[in-house]
């Protein structure tokens, strides 16, 4: 589910408790201020997708993932009310062109039908929500652990850890970094190592080569010169 529809239905369900209150009232009064204000609330929807996300309902949904959950199960309520009364609103102005008072009435029936059902839904929706907050662990917010608080990935994970704070997150970016750079540091003073240890062992390789030409370049000589002397006395 989006940002936008989470927070949207959390404002709903919001309203949908004011509107309890107006309901208990009686009077037609508050009853068509409550009308009022749910047509309002959905047209609010619209500039809403510019306004999401709003940081105090975000706050909201993470510090209280379970009543927020709840609050999204019946927060389509008061859409679905404003829809249906624009709806029965454009049906009736239509009938009452052609003055046909049985077709209003087939009207207000449908109404209070789907009022009825409604509420019906309503109930299971929110038995719904409660059965997987309770007994599975997941909220609009996301997964919750045994506690019911958030958790990123592991039940174990706490909201404290997903909620870190950027200079947190930032300094463990940069200790990272440091432990990348630390082996890299010491690859490369290998590889000198390597290649010093290298050029020593060929250098004292190539020397004692070098010597024993040159010691035995005057051994050759001498016995040319010793057969020479020989011959000469013969």
């Amino acid at each position: 589910m989006s940002n936008y529809w989470k927070q949207s239905l959390v404002i709903g369900g919001i309203y949908w408790l004011l509107s309890l209150l107006l309901e208990l009232g009686g009077s037609w009064e508050l009853l068509l201020v409550d009308l009022v204000l749910s047509l309002l609330l959905l047209l609010f929807l619209i500039p809403m997708n510019k306004l999401v996300p709003i940081k105090r309902i975000d706050n909201l949904i993470n510090a209280h993932p379970v009543a927020t959950t709840m609050l999204a199960s019946v927060g389509w309520l008061p859409y679905f009310t404003a829809l249906l009364v624009v709806i029965a609103s454009i049906a009736a102005i239509a009938m009452h062109a052609d003055t046909n008072e049985e077709n209003l009435v087939m009207i207000m029936k449908v109404v209070i039908n789907v009022g009825l059902m409604r509420k019906f839904v309503a109930v299971v929706v929110s038995f719904v929500a409660l059965v997987l907050v309770l007994v599975y662990g997941k909220s609009i917010a996301g997964q919750l652990d045994d506690h019911y608080k958030i958790v990123a990935k592991n039940k174990k994970e706490t909201s404290a850890k997903v909620a870190e704070t950027p200079k947190v997150a930032e300094e463990k970016v940069v200790a990272k970094a440091a432990v990348a750079k630390k082996p890299a540091k010491k690859v490369a003073e290998k590889k000198v190592a390597v290649k010093a240890t290298a050029k020593k062992t060929t250098a004292k390789k190539t020397a004692p080569k070098k010597e024993t030409v040159k010691k035995a370049a005057p051994k050759k000589a001498a016995t040319k010169k010793t057969a020479l002397k020989k011959v000469v006395k013969k």
